[in-house]
């Protein structure tokens, strides 16, 4: 068999393996979290830290590449010769939120 079509094969049993997998998981899981438990409102809590964690490591991320003092995009552009010297807020941070939008949509 052709390696396209191994790889092909290999896909859509990945891809329909792990949809029915994440549909069971999550059904099961928010049916689980209606029920009133103790440590309910924890147990929530940690469900929502792998959706809530990405982003927020983003947002400090774009925050330090756009620090007046220690940007990363600051260094590159005095390295580089565009800008004398850094320290200041040189007015580019307005940049920071649609870059920010934009990170996580491309791959």
């Amino acid at each position: 068999m052709d390696t396209f079509w191994i790889a092909f094969r290999n896909s859509i049993v990945f891809l329909v393996v792990a949809a029915i997998f994440k549909s069971l998981l999550g059904t099961s899981l928010a049916f689980l979290l209606l029920q009133e438990f103790p440590g309910k409102k924890l147990i929530r809590g940690l469900v929502v830290i792998p959706f809530t964690l990405p982003i927020a490591i983003s947002v400090l991320a774009w925050k330090w590449m756009y620090d007046s003092q220690f940007s990363v995009i600051n260094w590159v552009l005095s390295r580089l010769g565009l800008i004398g010297q850094y320290g200041t807020d040189s007015g580019r941070s307005g940049s920071a939120i649609p870059g920010w939008r934009c990170w996580p949509a491309s791959p």
